[in-house]
């Protein structure tokens, strides 16, 4: 498995040129999934420093199953720098995504809830699990 850290072209959303990363997971040259690691995120703030946010986490449905989502977040977590620390969503229905971020690693700190207006976020409370 190869995993393709700053994958670009072209285009370049502003999330990269404030130090944002995509990452796309090959297996035998094939890409099998993709997320976003969002480091100055509004949400990332909010957590505070050396917290990044990891979003959009996507695997092809024909891989699902096989541990591709923990092994891409636990790559992602590791060019962290020492002492930081990822925080992600999961939509509170998705039970098998939430079962292999488990299996990652990853702990259920609570059920987020956040206020947006107009693109802008206002408030942040996490009730705990």
């Amino acid at each position: 498995m190869q995993l393709l850290g700053d994958v670009g072209g072209s285009y370049t959303p502003s999330i990269f040129l404030r130090g944002g990363a995509a990452y796309v997971l090959c297996v035998d040259g094939e890409p099998v999934g993709h997320g976003y690691e969002y480091p100055y995120s509004a949400l990332a703030k909010w957590f505070g420093p050396g917290v990044t946010y990891i979003g959009k986490l996507y695997v092809r449905p024909e891989w699902r199953g096989k541990g591709i989502a923990g092994l891409m977040v636990q790559a992602m977590v590791a060019t962290l720098a020492p002492g930081g620390k990822a925080i992600l969503e999961v939509h509170f229905e998705n039970l098998s995504s939430q079962r292999s971020l488990l299996k990652a690693g990853a702990r259920l700190v609570g059920r987020l809830h956040t206020l947006s207006l107009f693109a802008r976020l206002v408030r942040v409370r996490i009730d705990p699990a």
